[in-house]
């Protein structure tokens, strides 16, 4: 376990370090927001100091930031804390929780099947080109979803340890992480808890109800005091959340309008399609066995494709919560293919060549080097966003600086970089005197675009420079 601790540690901490800089959709607003939570984690917002007010709800440019729950963007911040505010230290949480994923799930399938498949299919899970993308910041939603899914599938394993061993710590355990993935990204967090559910439909063991009442009943204890805080300290934006998630099942949010065969579509993407036809033998091999933690997965991975097929919000992250479970069915198809090969050498050669195949699939090495080109034709996104990094570093901005009419998302770039305030508008009157009362100096960015009457406002610091910027 340490050691494949330690392999996937340093796989995971290589594509941290990928990009040298916090990418759009959505690290930027996540690790500007983990920033600010540093000095004040009850108040996550993207104004450190809101010279302006509270003046909107909208998640892009709120003082108030609730758009998501706040645990990710907490182990950010302390992550800060320790290593310093640059774009590695923000990823640094979800490479050490991915990385025990890795190490746990090799242990607990040791146990369910054997220590080969278990290791194989661990080598598998860390060759993930998508999951590698989270860590690194490139695959939005970044962090969250990165951070979210090793929650996910913590919680996942320690409950088939539960359903295993019998042990009430680990069914605690898995509560814990279904807790902390909850407070990640909400409900569908509970995603180790349906797998218990079903366990206990199929009678496993002495899993009884009264576990699944202890079992949620902890998970409330701790998802509940954030909700409550939230929602009497900040009722306004809390609210606009719940609904703006609620939304998300009967209406495409924010223009996510895609096909309904969207997440089917996905599945190489994620896996490839080798795992996908190891899963499907996997589905098919613990059915026969009547193996009931591998039915409890099918049926499971099934539910949560259906599910987000039939929500109208649909992003290529959603149905990766399945990940364990998909990864835990493809490892029953190994076995299922192991179990056809006893004493048959030339078979194990097939399934050597197969593997091969699989985990080169799975590692997406064509997106890899396109995705992080350096130098070649498609390197324009990252040399753009580094200029960007090293003119802000430049411009020896300070605390007591606020800068209006950045180009679209720059602003976000800019406070994350330096310790100004910035805002992707010109200034009102009012503006102006909310600036003045501060005491803070009032500097105006000009864009390519403003026409030859750009009106500078009176007092105001002109900032020129060319900036590059990605939506």
């Amino acid at each position: 376990m340490f050691s494949i601790w330690f392999a996937a540690f340093f796989f995971y901490l290589a594509a941290a370090l990928l990009d040298d800089f916090v990418n759009i959709w959505d690290e930027r607003f996540h690790a500007l927001v983990a920033k600010n939570s540093m000095n004040n984690p009850l108040r996550p917002g993207l104004y450190s100091i809101p010279v302006l007010g509270d003046f909107t709800v909208a998640w892009d440019l709120t003082a108030v930031w609730l758009h998501k729950q706040p645990l990710f963007t907490w182990l950010m911040a302390l992550s800060y804390k320790i290593f310093g505010v640059n774009y590695w230290a923000g990823r640094i949480p979800s490479v050490v929780l991915m990385s025990f994923v890795c190490s746990y799930g090799y242990s607990v399938v040791s146990r369910l099947l054997n220590g080969r498949t278990a290791l194989i299919g661990m080598v598998l899970m860390l060759y993930s080109y998508y999951s590698l993308s989270l860590v690194s910041g490139r695959q939005f939603i970044d962090q969250n979803d990165a951070m979210f899914i090793g929650f996910v599938a913590l919680a996942f394993f320690l409950a088939i340890d539960f359903v295993q061993l019998g042990s009430r710590k680990k069914l605690l355990l898995s509560a814990f992480f279904t807790a902390c993935a909850i407070l990640t990204k909400w409900l569908p967090g509970l995603y180790a808890f349906g797998f218990l559910a079903l366990v206990w439909v199929q009678g496993i063991g002495q899993f009884r109800f009264k576990d699944l009442v202890q079992y949620i009943a902890i998970v409330l204890t701790l998802v509940l005091p954030w909700q409550i805080f939230a929602w009497f300290k900040y009722p306004e934006h809390y609210m606009f959340e719940l609904k703006l998630n609620s939304a998300h099942f009967t209406k495409a949010v924010e223009g996510q309008v895609r096909d309904w065969d969207f997440h089917f579509l996905q599945f190489p993407n994620h896996y490839g399609y080798g795992i996908l036809v190891l899963a499907i033998i996997g589905i098919v091999y613990s059915f026969i066995k009547k193996n009931k933690v591998g039915r409890a997965t099918s049926i499971l991975v099934v539910f949560v494709f259906a599910f987000y097929t039939a929500a109208q919000t649909r992003m290529p992250s959603f149905t990766y919560i399945a990940m364990c479970g998909v990864m835990l069915l493809c490892m029953f198809g190994l076995q299922a293919l192991f179990d056809v090969a006893k004493n048959r050498k030339w078979v194990l050669g097939l399934i050597a060549i197969g593997f091969s195949y699989v985990a080169f699939e799975n590692s997406h090495t064509s997106d890899l080097y396109k995705h992080f080109d350096r130098k070649g034709p498609n390197s324009h996104y990252r040399n753009g966003l580094v200029h960007n990094k090293n003119w802000f570093q430049k411009q020896g901005f300070t605390d007591n600086d606020v800068i209006f009419n950045m180009p679209r998302r720059t602003y976000v770039e800019l406070m994350f970089y330096t310790d100004a305030i910035a805002y992707p508008f010109m200034p009102s009157k009012l503006d102006l005197a909310k600036v003045k009362a501060a005491g803070m100096k009032l500097h105006v960015f000009k864009q390519n675009t403003d026409t030859a009457a750009f009106n500078l406002p009176k007092n105001a610091i002109l900032v020129e420079g060319e900036l590059k910027y990605f939506e």
